[in-house]
């Protein structure tokens, strides 16, 4: 298997992942914690050194959606007293603005930060389930879904 160098790739990649391997995980961890570091495991492991290899540079990203909490004071499970130096941000896939599936409305994803994977219910709610299939990211504190084929995604900087 060849290595993912482009970031879009390596996110839609974790999101098969997740897809692939979600019933076996929720059959061995079965509470909300557990799951969560499994996923940050995971974001760190997979993603981060990923990410660093395409940077030149240590990588310390966000945490995965709601992160870990096996370490008292930290979101991480490497590395556990450094803050995040990257982040992953999204860009429209096309040159018009994405839409919102929450709301209904297009979006402008200028400061739009990725948090974490997630499916459309049947009731136009958000679940983390697959088919993993729509992003959950945030513009400051406002949550904002959008078909993961409508996004790209980049690493830059966080400051």
């Amino acid at each position: 298997m060849s290595q993912k160098t482009d970031i879009t790739n390596l996110m839609e990649s974790f999101s098969r992942l997740l897809s692939k391997s979600w019933s076996e995980v929720c059959s061995i961890l079965h509470s909300e914690e557990e799951i969560d570091n499994w996923l940050q495991c995971n974001w760190e492991t997979l993603v981060e050194t990923n990410v660093e290899t395409q940077v030149k540079q240590p990588v310390r990203l966000p945490p995965y959606g709601n992160g870990a909490d096996s370490e008292g004071g930290s979101s991480r499970v490497t590395f556990l007293t450094e803050l995040p130096n990257q982040q992953i941000v999204l860009s429209n896939r096309d040159m018009t603005d994405s839409l919102d599936v929450l709301m209904g409305e297009r979006v402008n994803l200028a400061d739009v930060e990725f948090s974490e994977f997630v499916a459309i219910t049947g009731d136009g709610w958000f679940e983390r389930q697959p088919p993993f299939d729509h992003v959950l990211a945030f513009r400051g504190d406002t949550e904002v879904v959008l078909p993961l084929a409508a996004v790209t995604f980049h690493s830059t900087p966080r400051g």
